[in-house]
């Protein structure tokens, strides 16, 4: 949009904040410009630069939170490595004092963590990082 406005003098002549509203609604205007609608097994599918668009954008995103997701683990893992199960524990009660939860929630949390702690079903690695998922970001599993 800015571009279009720059090569037509009648808009590039503006003042700002009518220009920025030009672009404001050209936008989504133009994301949404459909050419024209195919029947695809009894279904319609638009052809134009909105289904382009997203999925562009939805491709990005799953990128991005896979990225975003390996990073985190990387981090809990690291962390997890770094301390013992004990200390994992405490820093975790001690995590959950912080928050500021009411008492039932708080006695909730607390039995999480230690439970966690001591599942015998869970390799020592599995409880360490699930703690430390806990500690860094506040999830449990």
């Amino acid at each position: 949009m800015y571009f279009i406005l720059e090569e037509n003098a009648a808009l590039r002549d503006l003042r700002p904040p009518v220009r920025a509203f030009v672009v404001g609604i050209g936008y989504p205007a133009l994301i949404r410009l459909k050419f024209t609608t195919l029947k695809v097994d009894d279904r319609e599918v638009s052809i134009g630069l909105e289904p382009i668009y997203e999925n562009i954008k939805n491709s990005l995103d799953k990128r991005i939170r896979r990225i975003v997701q390996e990073a985190e683990f990387e981090e809990v893992k690291n962390y997890a490595n770094s301390k013992t199960l004990p200390e994992l524990l405490q820093r975790a009660q001690f995590q959950v004092g912080q928050i500021g939860f009411d008492s039932e929630k708080r006695g909730e949390y607390m039995s999480w963590c230690e439970s966690t702690a001591n599942d015998e079903k869970s390799t020592e690695m599995d409880r360490k990082i699930f703690l430390a998922d806990f500690i860094l970001f506040n999830r449990r599993r």
